[in-house]
């Protein structure tokens, strides 16, 4: 008797957690769908490395209080 009901138990939290991740996966998919009408970065990685050393040395320094 309770390995019957043990076994309901887990069938039954098993069947939610099944709905609860198809349903997530649903919403991230939708909201990758969203996010790709708006534009933003195609890619995580600049395509020219050289313009991407030139970008990080923009951003690293900036200029002293003598440069006008």
């Amino acid at each position: 008797m309770i390995f019957i009901e043990t076994t309901k138990t887990i069938q039954s939290h098993a069947s939610f957690f099944d709905e609860y991740t198809n349903s997530t996966f649903e919403y991230l998919i939708l909201l990758r769908k969203i996010f790709d009408l708006f534009g933003g970065a195609k890619r995580d990685r600049t395509a020219d490395l050289l313009h991407a050393m030139q970008a990080l040395s923009q951003l690293s320094y900036s200029p002293t209080k003598d440069n006008k």
